[in-house]
């Protein structure tokens, strides 16, 4: 990243009148002490079901490495329940494959093998090995135009760390950005508009600078399943009819396959009066569930066997739990099992979208109408 001096041959000018230009940019100190660079290696997490698969049994069943939140979790665990005796400072983590630590008490290289309060069926181990001894003078030679070796992962130590408290206070994240997604407003299409700021630590000439800006992102829409349903085929408005709207034979329904490739795949929990709704996981969280598919069926004709050998509707099921459906004839969702050979069916009046799911496909014509509308800002 050369950086361009003026030479003798082009002195400042001297014409024209001086201007101030504000920025959304601050200058921030330089790291006062070196720092170490660790890969790290992880093994993926196992539990019994999938140690027990055979070769050649579903690909769904093997192991799959945690995803980047569960990542950050899981190294949090590892430096404040497991070792903190070897994580003082606590180093800074990228939830993929560096960790930078400031004195660092672990030495070249160190194994840890322990389980998650969350999933306590499923052991993690975290293998870390140094790489590098970071210098922070090859910062300060950054902002003069002279890059070194280790300039790059320097600055990527900086951006972590800068990342750490909002990452800590706000679980609705990207790479750069964070999210207000309790606060989104909808769009329609059951989608909402979520509003954040975005920060980057970036070299300038003679100093380092903080870059923040705000922000937006589509979400999906968070709260009752039956709602965001309603939005997506638009018929959301007051004192829309729920059983004509949403009932497999009605003309919205003719949307049914465009609704559950736009559900397949979100996150779920229960709502009232599901009698599970509000229980908690062993790491404190709500249960939650994944949605395969919408069903073109109601819950008064989807029948199942119980292990008496009677067979009963999933309506009749609900009430033998004390629950009355309110919409036993509309559609219902699919949800993922833990164990194979099992059918999870749930009426969508006893679900609701989890908050903070980042839409990531093309944004519909008509959202992005409204999008743009609701992200103008008048210049101050």
């Amino acid at each position: 990243m050369p950086i361009h001096h003026r030479t003798s041959a082009r002195l400042p000018g001297t014409q024209g009148r001086k201007t101030i230009v504000k920025t959304n940019t601050f200058e921030i100190d330089f790291p006062k002490e070196d720092f170490s660079h660790y890969d790290v290696l992880r093994t993926p997490a196992m539990d019994r079901r999938e140690a027990a698969a055979k070769p050649g049994d579903d690909k769904d069943t093997k192991p799959k490495p945690p995803n980047h939140r569960y990542a950050l979790e899981i190294m949090d665990f590892l430096q404040t329940r497991v070792d903190p005796a070897s994580f003082n400072p606590r180093g800074a983590y990228d939830g993929q494959s560096n960790l930078f630590l400031w004195r660092p008490r672990i030495g070249a290289e160190r194994k840890w093998t322990f389980n998650m309060p969350k999933d306590s069926d499923r052991s993690h181990t975290i293998e870390l090995k140094k790489v590098a001894e970071i210098k922070t003078h090859v910062l300060q030679d950054l902002v003069k135009g002279i890059e070194k070796p280790h300039s790059e992962i320097a600055l990527a130590a900086v951006n972590v760390v800068v990342r750490m408290i909002p990452i800590q206070k706000n679980p609705f994240y990207t790479k750069k950005s964070f999210f207000k997604a309790m606060q989104a407003r909808s769009i329609g299409g059951g989608l909402e508009l979520a509003e954040g700021w975005f920060q980057s630590v970036r070299p300038a000439i003679g100093k380092l600078l903080i870059n923040l800006d705000t922000t937006s992102t589509v979400m999906y829409k968070r709260g009752p399943l039956i709602e965001v349903c309603l939005d997506f085929v638009g018929a959301n408005r007051g004192g829309v009819d729920v059983r004509n709207a949403l009932s497999p034979n009605s003309k919205s329904m003719s949307r049914l396959s465009e609704l559950s490739r736009f559900l397949k795949g979100r996150r779920v929990c229960n709502s009232e009066p599901h009698p599970n709704a509000g229980k908690k996981t062993r790491g404190g969280r709500r249960r939650e569930h994944i949605i395969e598919e919408i069903l073109p069926v109601g819950a008064v004709r989807l029948w199942f066997s119980k292990q008496e050998g009677h067979r009963v509707s999933i309506l009749q099921y609900f009430a033998g739990q004390g629950i009355k459906l309110r919409f036993p004839t509309i559609i219902c969702a699919k949800l993922r099992a833990q164990n194979p050979g099992m059918t999870i069916v749930m009426p969508i009046e006893l679900l609701e979208l989890v908050p903070g799911q980042m839409f990531k496909r093309r944004i519909p014509g008509e959202v992005a109408s409204q999008m743009i509308k609701m992200t103008q800002v008048k210049p101050a």
